[in-house]
């Protein structure tokens, strides 16, 4: 057993902390040592007769592994039930849950013997995630219990492959272990009692242990939320102590026991409104404010409510559940303080914002009313813990987010490296509250981001969200901008109309101040929502005026823009034409003529088609400048460069491929064809006036073709050279003609 101890029952204190035990722990010791007792003398008379009678002593040693089995199984429940108490609270701590099932993985392959024919060894293989997400959970039965799952599924006769698969995704890891390959028919039996004290640990640790259809099963576990802050030099130093002791719990708030008993019967399907009733009655306080709530105007009940039950009986199980969680995390913090922070316009605040999200939830006809309300009250609950240590600086940043509408979640990354709702989120998983209201606090103000499966969180998001905007609109100076803001937003995420909206907001201004006192809080409502209206509408016309100033202002700009756009464009075109044209001839250039041979080529290659190319050199072009100077030899190259364009068809390329060469790309071309164009060029070359100072046949032209067939050129830039070499062939066969590489003269 993992729970030892060497004194008696009363005033244990335990190993590590010195903190006294509970009485679940102490009978764990007590059981434990009966046992061992027991088990001692077994072994004794085992011992005494095994030289006598080997068939008794078996039998004997059958009933004390019996013996200790059954001593492991009320050891195991004693822990589950002190677990269930919370006594165990102080020693759950962060867990590598990848790293513990490495280690229970290697012992096993080291000493747990293989258990099917052939002594073939079981092969356990894992998968795990890059990205270390830690679970808060208690490690020693955690060890215990993923042990059992892997080795039941492990020393099964027929399996031969165990797979384990980590996966961490939106704040969860779930734990996939299932057998992967088998020799021979597999029906793994999961019923046992083993089962049953495996699923009740997970349960108590907030985890999820179910059954998978491939005989394996699945373990849903919530991480531990990393919120790694980009460290700047603006960073607070104090950030990291926020953070770890978020994350340790031992500097937040705490709830009250039986606020803690509230949230185990909301997370467990078996609760009943009785059990409810039970626990909520066992606290005379919590019972009278739970009273007076439901017995105010807010819920409007023509007949007074006396008692718990009858409460249930009338709300209904859930709604006095979220009100008592209500109740017991409004005890947790203050209704007021030091003057360095004004708690009276935080929960003023807080509390329009939950009878907003109330009202508006009864409007749409969800059945969400009571989770509406606590969504609203406590999205900003993060707030409060920045408050415990910085509560000057933070109530100043606040004033700020009020008044001039800054970045708060930006300005408290910045800061600290964690924002408010990030904060909330994490003080709700540490209290288990249902999981929804924590996602609420995280997500409130970006419900864009909610995932769109689950519906329900959709809804008190934006509810929260629009919420939110609400309390802007009646405690913040800048109503008019809130106001537009508010209409649109409901608009567009609720479809609701703007007398249905001042419906609400009308309603929120008259209750707030009487709800939050019904809850024992003294604060001071919102102003009368006509008068709020009337200053919001003021406001608005004057920023329509700024605006219509501004937008006539854009209006100049932005044509000015466009005109700046369209030359922009037009030089823009220009210069991709330049960048790839010859600035005498007009033709391509030599670098883009190598870009179009190069993808013709790949497109010629993989469809097995034609592609040709000419390499034309001007003969004696050197003489021509000599003799008629470079004014009339580039008069020359012009020509030629508008001859090569007059003798191509779409979709054939020319280009000046430097001094006097040119280069024509002919696609899905054979060679035969390439050299009738090869020779219409020459000959028109021939018979031109391509200078004043030149006459008739005095510019010539050799050509040189090589054509891409049955895939007998590998490479664009080895069809070019060998055009190159036909060019040099005509060369040297006289000038004045045309020859191909692939056929060339006998």
């Amino acid at each position: 057993m993992n729970i030892t101890t060497n004194s008696g029952l009363a005033g244990d204190k335990s190993a590590s902390g010195g903190k006294e035990k509970g009485y679940s722990v102490k009978l764990a010791d007590i059981i434990e040592r009966i046992f061992q007792n027991i088990l001692q003398d077994s072994r004794k008379i085992i011992n005494a007769i095994s030289t006598k009678n080997a068939e008794a002593a078996n039998i004997l040693e059958l009933q004390a592994q019996k013996i200790g089995s059954i001593e492991d199984k009320i050891s195991s429940i004693l822990q589950l039930q002190t677990l269930e108490h919370d006594e165990f609270a102080h020693t759950r701590e962060p867990v590598d849950v990848c790293e513990e099932i490495s280690l229970i993985v290697n012992n096993l392959q080291k000493i747990v013997p293989p258990q099917h024919a052939g002594d073939k060894k079981t092969i356990i293989e894992t998968r795990f995630p890059e990205e270390k997400s830690p679970v808060k959970l208690n490690k020693n039965l955690f060890q215990k219990w993923i042990r059992w799952c892997i080795v039941k599924i492990y020393q099964e006769k027929p399996v031969l492959h165990v797979f384990i698969d980590v996966l961490y995704q939106n704040n969860e890891l779930t734990v996939h272990i299932s057998p992967k390959r088998v020799s021979g028919q597999l029906e793994i039996s999961w019923k046992s009692i083993d089962w049953l004290l495996a699923h009740r640990y997970f349960e108590l640790e907030n985890c999820n242990l179910t059954r998978q259809k491939d005989q394996g099963v699945e373990i849903v576990m919530p991480a531990i939320i990393q919120y790694a802050p980009q460290i700047s030099e603006h960073t607070d130093k104090g950030k990291i102590d926020i953070l770890q002791k978020i994350s340790e719990g031992g500097d937040l708030p705490t709830l009250s026991p039986i606020a803690v008993r509230i949230i185990n019967l909301a997370t467990d399907e078996t609760s009943s409104a009785k059990d409810i009733a039970d626990v909520i009655t066992l606290d005379p306080a919590l019972t009278a404010r739970l009273l007076k709530v439901v017995n105010s105007p807010f819920y409007g009940f023509a007949n007074e409510i006396t008692s718990i039950p009858q409460a249930v009986a009338i709300l209904g199980m859930k709604a006095v559940r979220t009100l008592s969680l209500c109740i017991s995390i409004l005890e947790t913090f203050p209704l007021d303080g030091e003057s360095k922070f004004d708690y009276q316009d935080f929960w003023q605040r807080s509390f329009a914002s939950a009878i907003s999200c109330k009202l508006t939830a009864q409007k749409l006809g969800l059945h969400i009313a009571e989770e509406a309300f606590i969504a609203g009250l406590t999205q900003n609950i993060g707030s409060l813990i920045f408050v415990r240590y910085f509560p000057e600086r933070y109530g100043r940043l606040l004033k700020r987010y009020y008044g001039d509408g800054v970045d708060l979640s930006g300005v408290e990354e910045k800061i600290w490296g964690i924002d408010h709702a990030k904060l909330g989120h994490e003080v709700f998983s540490q209290w288990k509250m249902p999981m929804i209201l924590g996602e609420t606090i995280l997500y409130h103000h970006a419900p864009e981001t909610v995932p769109e499966d689950n519906t329900k969180l959709k809804k008190l998001v934006t509810l929260a969200y629009l919420s939110d905007i609400a309390s802007h609109v009646l405690y913040d100076e800048n109503k008019g901008a809130n106001l537009h803001k508010l209409r649109e937003e409901y608009k567009t995420m609720l479809q609701l109309e703007e007398d249905e909206i001042d419906e609400i907001m009308e309603h929120v201004t008259k209750e707030t101040e009487t709800v939050a006192k019904d809850f024992d809080f003294n604060i001071h409502g919102p102003a009368d929502y006509a008068q709020i209206l009337q200053n919001a509408n003021i406001e608005l016309a004057r920023i329509n005026l700024d605006y219509e100033q501004m937008n006539r202002e854009l209006v100049i700009q932005k044509k000015r823009a466009e005109k700046l756009t369209n030359e922009l464009q037009k030089a823009n075109k220009l210069l991709a034409k330049e960048v790839i044209t010859d600035g005498l001839t007009k033709l391509y250039n030599h670098r883009f003529f190598y870009e179009l041979i190069s993808k013709e080529f790949a497109t010629a290659k993989r469809h097995n088609h034609y592609l040709s190319c000419i390499m034309i050199d001007i003969d004696y072009f050197k003489q021509i400048n000599d003799t008629y100077g470079h004014r009339e030899g580039d008069a020359v190259l012009k020509s030629i460069g508008r001859k090569l364009i007059g003798s191509i068809r779409e979709g054939d390329f020319a280009a000046r491929y430097g001094g006097e060469e040119f280069a024509i790309i002919l696609p899905n071309t054979n060679c035969k064809e390439a050299e009738v164009v090869a020779e219409r060029i020459r000959k028109n070359v021939e018979d031109s006036v391509l200078s004043e100072k030149m006459q008739k046949g005095k510019v010539t032209i050799s050509a040189g073709v090589a054509s891409f067939e049955n895939q007998n050129v590998n490479k664009s830039v080895e069809l070019v050279q060998l055009a190159d070499k036909a060019v040099y062939m005509a060369k040297k066969a006289g000038r004045n003609r045309v020859i191909s590489y692939n056929h060339p003269p006998e």
